[in-house]
């Protein structure tokens, strides 16, 4: 009887033993991912009859390295360019050619596009996974930013792919200085007050003497 009781404590002290790193983990995943999506707001996207566009603004990003594999807003491809190491892994013409070949045998064309250094781009979506270590951000072009006529809103999945282990300790700004590498925040231009623009052209009409 004493020996069944002390098999049922080393039991118990067993699975909480494994259920508290992992409750550890769960939690620490869920304040970093609630953290970054505070600083990086989403872009809320929509659709009618003149297609796809920005419904609401999100935070505007500066893409500072180029290299990340895009599609149109409505392909419904997966891929997914990797930033490890301090470098950035596109998926490669293999990949993209075999996507290219399924899509052709229903008849829909693959459309690729290389975002570049400087592009403007809004997030979509980011998310934090322990187990794997990495932190995934969805980005969409700022077509009006990059004057993109007609607009395309080509849209990409970056994961940022960390050391193993080393998530389940990190801080959110720990992990921002990494996002900081592909990514940096851009203030919207501020836009003249219009008492401004009506006295500088008050001006220009002005005879010059």
């Amino acid at each position: 009887m004493l020996r069944n009781s002390y098999r049922f404590i080393q039991a118990i002290i067993l699975v909480a033993a494994m259920t508290f790193p992992m409750a550890l983990a769960s939690g620490q995943a869920a304040t970093v991912e609630d953290d970054l999506q505070k600083k990086f707001k989403a872009v809320t996207m929509g659709s009618d009859s003149d297609g796809v566009s920005v419904v609401e603004e999100g935070t505007l990003l500066t893409i500072l390295r180029g290299g990340i594999l895009a599609v149109p807003y409505t392909d419904s491809s997966d891929f997914r360019t990797k930033y490890q190491n301090g470098a950035m892994h596109a998926p490669g013409s293999l990949v993209v050619a075999g996507r290219k070949a399924i899509r052709g045998k229903f008849g829909a064309d693959q459309t690729t596009h290389l975002f570049k250094k400087d592009d403007k781009v809004y997030p979509t979506k980011i998310s934090v996974n322990m187990k794997k270590d990495t932190v995934t951000m969805g980005i969409v072009a700022c077509d009006k930013c990059n004057k993109t006529d007609p607009p395309t809103y080509n849209k990409a999945e970056v994961v940022f792919v960390f050391p193993k282990g080393y998530l389940v300790n990190a801080t959110t700004p720990a992990v921002e200085k990494v996002i900081a590498q592909v990514f940096t925040i851009t203030p919207p231009a501020k836009k003249k007050p219009k008492g401004a623009k009506v006295a500088k052209e008050a001006q220009d009409a002005q005879p010059q003497q």
